[in-house]
């Protein structure tokens, strides 16, 4: 049985790229190209992430593999003390501002009921929240950024936090504030899929001065939201 380290060579848990939905603007740099090239690894990552979960605070073998794919993309991953988180930090030009994007990437002690090629092969383990997806989404935003920052197209820095320990407390986000992963940081961004927005949709919920986060900064209790914007 393969770890989470080795990612399948066999196409096995690939799939195919969705068309473009209509209407959507084109990438800078031609980054619609690396996208498109990208992605069916992508999916073969976030497929071997779900077969392969692993619960809050023991996300080893996961952080080793996120740092390893941004290793490969150019980039300069640091792993959490732990070992079970990573950050890392996409460089553009240094007179702009530092924005982070954080994906959480622990499971949850459940079974995975479904019946396809990529469930879980970890006993009451299962990706039940969608992390291993988050987790996929801003591995291939890390390398579309690379590539936008090696052309001279990104301003300021963008920092990547993949989380620990989203699903208990205490959370792994404290960790990653004590590795430093907010320092000199103007503004974060979080994701999470929701499955009832149609592909191709996205919604936006905004929190405005929130205290310091407890599992996510979308989490933060005395929070001040707008509601969820589509588009």
């Amino acid at each position: 049985m393969t770890s989470a380290l080795t990612l399948p060579t066999n196409g096995q848990l690939a799939s195919s790229w969705l068309e473009t939905p209509p209407g959507s603007q084109p990438l800078p740099g031609e980054l619609d190209h690396l996208l498109a090239l990208r992605v069916p690894g992508l999916i073969a990552t976030r497929r071997h992430l779900h077969s392969h979960p692993e619960l809050s605070g023991t996300e080893f073998e996961t952080a080793a593999l996120i740092a390893r794919e941004l290793s490969l993309a150019g980039l300069n991953p640091r792993l959490l003390p732990k070992g079970n988180g990573v950050i890392c930090d996409v460089n553009g030009r240094p007179d702009g501002p530092v924005v982070a994007l954080r994906a959480d990437i622990d499971a949850l002690p459940l079974d995975d009921p479904k019946d396809v090629p990529y469930r879980s092969t970890v006993a009451g383990v299962c990706h039940a929240c969608g992390h291993d997806v988050h987790t996929s989404i801003l591995l291939g935003v890390g390398m579309l950024l690379a590539q936008l920052a090696d052309l001279g197209e990104l301003d300021g820095r963008v920092r990547l936090i993949f989380q620990p320990a989203e699903e208990i407390l205490p959370c792994g986000s404290l960790e990653v504030i004590e590795a430093g992963g907010l320092d000199d940081v103007v503004q974060i961004f979080a994701l999470h899929c929701d499955p009832n927005l149609p592909v191709g949709q996205v919604g936006l919920r905004v929190a405005r001065s929130p205290p310091p986060p407890t599992t996510s900064p979308s989490d933060s209790p005395g929070r001040v939201d707008t509601p969820p914007a589509r588009t």
